[in-house]
């Protein structure tokens, strides 16, 4: 995703997470309709989910209003403009998909099914749930939190939103396989950097097929997974080791001491400092 992306009557737009699929950015527009005469391109499908205000994009003279419930595709690389009808402005949240996002999201047939000749429907009515969805993966790219956990909430909101996006059923054996894959890699790899870009393409799956099987196998989403094995990691080696607490929270995949000890406290139920300084049952 490149600065060519932002629309030139876009006020201010805060970049909040770049990832392999996605990118999620804050854009907060004072109301600038696109000068007579003059057009605006996006080098990314966009998925604009509209909080406050409302405003028109119009492409290639069709207007989409949007508002807070609806969420509206600026496609890549066709003219558009923006005109605002109401006043006031607006604040709204991107969800800009990379190539490689763009192309798992039209494999797995959501542009096709709706008829666009890209991977995004041109107006999606948001019911409630999916428009939490978007909060909550917003405020988690807003707060910085694990790459893979920003991720997979906005593939999740992707996929909510665009219910026929993965939709194909999956033989059982053939899914079983790709979880297992998945969570052989998850296994390896847990102390690092996971992407679902990454942990779909070794398992042979689309990434917005990935979070539904792996989570009605497992019962857990793919960052719950990795969280699970970084916790019983540190657990093990507070129990057995005499090393730094911060050591071990760097060395596990945590971003930090305290990221360690409110993670460790939500799964056991205490914090690693007073635990290691209690003797464990036989």
């Amino acid at each position: 995703m490149t600065a060519r992306a932002l629309p030139e009557s876009c006020s201010r737009l805060v970049p909040l997470y770049r990832g392999t699929l996605v990118a999620v950015d804050d854009w907060r527009c004072a109301g600038h309709d696109t000068p007579a005469g003059h057009e605006e391109t996006s080098d990314a499908h966009c998925l604009v989910v509209t909080r406050r205000g409302a405003w028109e994009l119009r492409v290639e003279g069709r207007p989409r209003l949007a508002d807070p419930g609806v969420a509206v595709a600026w496609p890549r690389g066709r003219p558009t403009q923006v005109r605002h009808p109401i006043g006031g402005g607006d604040h709204c949240t991107l969800f800009r998909l990379t190539r490689a996002g763009a192309e798992a999201l039209a494999l797995a047939g959501a542009g096709q099914r709706h008829g666009t000749d890209g991977p995004l429907p041109p107006l999606l009515a948001l019911d409630g749930p999916a428009y939490l969805r978007h909060r909550r993966a917003l405020a988690a790219a807003r707060a910085g939190a694990d790459p893979l956990m920003v991720e997979e909430m906005a593939v999740g909101f992707l996929r909510h939103a665009l219910p026929d996006a993965g939709a194909t059923a999956t033989p059982a054996a053939g899914t079983r396989r790709q979880v297992d894959a998945a969570r052989e890699v998850i296994a390896r790899d847990f102390r690092g950097r996971l992407t679902v870009a990454g942990i779909a393409r070794a398992a042979g799956c689309s990434p917005f097929h990935l979070g539904r099987l792996f989570r009605a196998a497992t019962g857990l989403s793919l960052h719950r997974a990795v969280t699970r094995l970084r916790l019983r990691e540190a657990l093990e080696r507070v129990l057995d080791e005499p090393t730094a607490l911060s050591r071990i929270a760097l060395d596990a995949g945590f971003a930090s001491h305290s990221h360690l000890t409110d993670a460790f406290r939500a799964e056991y139920g205490v914090a690693p400092a007073r635990l290691r300084g209690r003797r464990l049952p036989a």
